[in-house]
């Protein structure tokens, strides 16, 4: 029993781990999507985005 519930937890930190790194990536794609859309809105329309 005590085995079964080491590999539980291992995996569940496994799991943790690899929803970290795809939400890092996500706001990293996120972060470059938003300089896009300002560079975008500067060079259509002259204004500058907060």
């Amino acid at each position: 029993m005590r085995a079964e519930i080491g590999n539980v937890r291992a995996e569940t930190e496994s799991l943790r781990t690899e929803i970290r790194a795809e939400f890092s990536a996500l706001g990293r794609r996120l972060d470059r999507l938003d300089a896009d859309i300002s560079a975008l809105t500067k060079r259509a329309f002259g204004l500058e985005r907060d």
